[in-house]
């Protein structure tokens, strides 16, 4: 298993309306961030040029400063034994690019909480339990 972090996963607006919600739970929480997680399976060893053609594929968002990896940690991944649609098409796109050793990748999101710590009620507010 490969894990690459992305970019992101929230806009600014999502992000403060998120943030906003969480101190209506908990007024203590000082930030919250979002990152995309990206999940391979992968048959062998990827080539330098294959790893930089990955990277370069899943960077493709606009770049912004990466968050610091400070708070507490929650990820949100779809249910396991399950294969979402992103991860469909993105396992074919990747075969088309010339990326055949990537047997299946799936997209989460990792949340950083400063403040606070997660809970049941805070959780909600991130993830769909019949989603994820």
């Amino acid at each position: 298993m490969k894990i690459l972090v992305g970019a992101p996963a929230l806009s600014n607006f999502r992000q403060n309306r998120l943030m906003s919600m969480l101190k209506l739970k908990n007024p203590a929480i000082t930030g919250v961030c979002a990152v995309y997680v990206h999940l391979l399976d992968i048959n062998g060893d990827l080539s330098p040029e294959q790893e930089a053609k990955l990277e370069a594929i899943l960077t493709a968002e606009p770049q912004v400063t990466r968050y610091g990896s400070s708070g507490n940690l929650a990820f949100v991944i779809p249910r396991l034994g399950t294969i979402s649609p992103w991860s469909s098409k993105a396992t074919d796109i990747l075969k088309i690019c010339g990326l055949g050793e990537v047997k299946r990748i799936e997209r989460g999101i990792a949340y950083y909480l400063e403040g606070g710590d997660w809970d049941s009620d805070l959780l909600s507010l991130v993830h769909d339990r019949m989603l994820s």
